[in-house]
């Protein structure tokens, strides 16, 4: 997928107008439809759960100048590592 600052092609968040509503957004279709054919040729934007499912994980953030928008959210969390059992250590 071509280098665009990771931004979701056709997805337009809008600041719901109600208090009940958490998050609304618009999909132009060409534009989604296009950016979604692209995604699902990169695999690497995809990342599997333990349940073998693929997800592609979208954040909706705003601009300096109170626009919202979406992104991709490329995150990958660090690999945990195991800590030894120290019993032996006499401290």
């Amino acid at each position: 997928m071509e280098d665009n600052n990771d931004f979701v092609n056709g997805l337009y968040p809008k600041k719901p107008n109600k208090d009940f509503v958490k998050a609304t957004f618009g999909l132009r279709k060409d534009q989604f439809t296009e950016f979604m054919r692209d995604a699902l040729k990169d695999d690497g934007l995809w990342k599997e759960d333990k349940n073998g499912n693929y997800w592609l994980n979208i954040d909706i953030l705003e601009s300096r100048e109170g626009t919202l928008y979406a992104k991709i959210n490329k995150f990958n969390p660090e690999p945990q590592v195991e800590v030894e059992d120290n019993k032996d250590i006499p401290f």
